[in-house]
C-alpha cells in the first residue's frame, strides 16, 4: 500500500539537513525509522552516495533499509547518457528541438505546418524536447519519422516566401539543409525504434505493481533487445537513404585534415574512416554499446537485492537443499523479522505452491495476495514476512514525485500565500481521496459547529 505523508520545506542540498528533516518529520507522526525495510531516491549523490548520501545515514538506524535506485530515473539517465557520446547524436536532438522552436514562435509558421501535416492521417505534430522525461522523446522521433516529408515541405514554403523576413527564411533554409542530410535520417531511424522501446519500457516500471523482479527482468530484456541491433546498421542506413534520397554523409567529399608529427613519433597505422564505416564505427556502434553497458550496470543495483528473494518464485524447480540454503541466507540478512522455522517453513511451503494457479504465483505481489487471503497464512508467517518485505521495496518513486503536480491544483494564484501546513495537508486530502470519502464527518462537523458557535443561551 502506497501512502502520501505530506511535503516537507527545502532544508538544503546536504545529506546531514534532510536526514535531520526526515527524522523530524517520522517523529511527529510516531514512525521509527528501525522498522523501515527499503528506501528508493533518484540518483543524485546526495541521495544515493556510499558515504554521506541520505540512504547510507538512513542504515545507521536501520541496517536493513536497502537502498533501490530508481528504476524509471536510471533508465531516462542510461538513453541521456548514450546521446551525449557522439557529436551526431548531440547535434540530431538539437536539430529536433531547433525545428521545434522554429514553428512554435509564430503563430503563421504553425499554421503552416499544421494545414500540411493535417492533410496526411499519418502524421502527428511535431513535440518539444522533454529535459525530465528522455524516453519521451520518442514522441518527437516519431512525429519527425511519420512527418518528415511535411516538414520539409514547410519549411520550404516559408524559404520561398518573399514575404518574410530575410532571417526567417534563412533560418528555415538552414534547418532544411541539416534535415535533408543523411545523418540526421539516419539518426530517425536508429532512435525511433530504441526510444520506442525505451518509452514503453519506462512506463511499465512506473506502474503501482512493480517489483524488482519485474524491473531485472525488463532491463534484461531491453539489454538483449539493444545488443541485437548492432546487426541492423545496414537495415537502418537503407530506411535513410530512402527517406531522404541521399547516398552520401556529410562529411563524404570533404578533404581530411592531417595531424602534424613529431619527429620522435613512432609512424602508426590509424585507419580513417570514411562514409559508411565512420557511421557505424565511431557513432552507431559507440550509442548501442554504451546503452549496452550502461544497462548491465544499472542492472546490478537491483539484481544484487533481487537475487536474495528471486529464488521464492522458483521453488519448484529447486531442490530441497537449495532452498534451505537461500532461505538460510535470508535468515542472516533479517534477523529481527525471520527467525530459524523460516527455513523450514519454506520447505514445506514448495509442495503447498503446487495448490496455487500460475497466475497466482506468477509475481511476488499476486503470491502475497493469494497466500494473505487463503487460510495458509498462520501456518507460513514468515512467508507472508519475506513477501511482505519484497514487495514493500520500491522499485521506482516515480507516483511519489507525481505528486507535485497536485501543488498546482492546491497553491495557485488564488492561494499564493498559503502556508506550508495548510498546503500539505490540503494536498494529502487531495492525493488520498479514497480514504477521504470513506471518513464520516458528521460527528467532526458537530464538534466544529459547537466550538464556533456565536448563539448565546439564555
Amino acid at each position: 500500500m502506497e501512502r502520501f505523508l505530506g511535503f516537507i520545506p527545502s532544508v538544503g542540498h546536504k545529506g546531514s539537513d534532510m536526514e535531520q528533516a526526515l527524522l523530524k518529520k517520522f517523529c511527529e507522526l510516531n514512525i521509527d525509522l528501525k522498522f523501515c525495510r527499503g528506501q528508493s531516491y533518484d540518483n543524485a549523490s546526495n541521495m544515493s552516495g556510499v558515504y554521506n548520501g541520505l540512504q547510507t545515514r538512513i542504515k545507521n538506524y536501520s541496517s536493513t533499509a536497502f537502498f533501490v535506485p530508481c528504476s524509471a530515473h536510471s533508465l531516462n539517465l542510461i538513453g541521456s547518457n548514450a546521446a551525449d557520446t557522439t557529436q551526431e547524436g548531440t547535434n540530431f536532438f538539437f536539430i529536433c528541438q531547433a525545428i521545434y522552436n522554429f514553428f512554435s514562435v509564430s503563430t503563421f509558421r504553425w499554421n503552416i505546418l499544421t494545414n500540411i501535416i493535417e492533410k496526411n492521417p499519418g502524421c502527428v505534430k511535431i513535440k518539444k524536447l522533454c529535459s525530465t522525461r528522455w524516453s519521451s522523446r520518442y514522441d518527437v522521433c516519431r512525429a519527425m519519422c511519420n512527418g518528415y516529408t511535411q516538414v520539409l515541405s514547410a519549411l520550404n514554403t516559408i524559404c520561398d516566401d518573399e514575404g518574410q523576413k530575410k532571417d526567417t527564411r534563412h533560418e528555415a533554409r538552414s534547418i532544411t539543409n541539416k534535415i535533408e542530410s543523411l545523418n540526421f535520417c539516419f539518426m530517425i531511424c536508429m532512435w525511433t525504434p530504441i526510444l520506442q522501446r525505451f518509452n514503453a519500457t519506462s512506463i511499465s516500471l512506473q506502474s503501482i505493481d512493480i517489483d524488482l523482479d519485474t524491473v531485472v527482468t525488463l532491463y534484461e530484456s531491453l539489454e538483449k533487445y539493444v545488443e541485437d541491433f548492432r546487426e541492423r546498421f545496414d537495415v537502418y542506413l537503407e530506411q535513410a537513404k530512402t527517406m531522404c534520397s541521399k547516398q552520401l554523409f556529410s562529411w563524404d567529399g570533404m578533404r581530411q585534415k592531417k595531424r602534424n608529427k613529431f619527429f620522435d613519433e613512432i609512424e602508426s597505422n590509424d585507419e580513417l574512416l570514411e562514409g559508411e564505416q565512420k557511421m557505424k564505427c565511431e557513432v552507431f556502434y559507440v550509442i548501442i554499446d554504451r546503452l549496452v553497458m550502461n544497462l548491465r550496470e544499472r542492472k546490478l543495483s537491483y539484481t544484487d537485492i533481487n537475487n536474495n528473494f528471486g529464488f521464492i518464485l522458483k521453488l519448484d524447480t529447486l531442490d530441497t537443499n537449495e532452498i534451505r540454503k537461500n532461505a538460510k541466507n535470508l535468515v542472516k540478512i533479517y534477523p529481527d523479522d525471520l527467525n530459524e522455522t523460516f527455513i523450514e517453513e519454506l520447505v514445506q511451503f514448495k509442495n503447498i505452491l503446487n495448490l496455487f494457479s500460475k497466475e497466482d504465483k506468477s509475481s511476488f505481489i499476486s503470491l502475497l495476495k493469494c497466500l494473505t487471503n487463503s487460510s495458509l497464512l498462520t501456518t507460513f508467517p514468515n512467508v507472508e514476512i519475506v513477501l511482505r518485505i519484497f514487495c514493500c521495496m520500491a522499485s521506482s518513486n516515480a507516483s511519489g514525485e507525481r505528486s507535485f503536480s497536485v501543488l498546482k491544483r492546491i497553491k495557485n494564484y488564488l492561494r499564493s500565500a498559503l502556508v506550508d501546513e495548510k498546503m500539505s495537508s490540503l494536498s494529502i486530502l487531495n492525493i488520498e481521496s479514497d480514504i477521504l470519502q470513506q471518513i464520516d464527518w458528521s460527528d467532526i462537523i458537530h464538534k466544529f459547529a459547537v466550538l464556533k458557535s456565536r448563539k448565546k443561551l439564555i
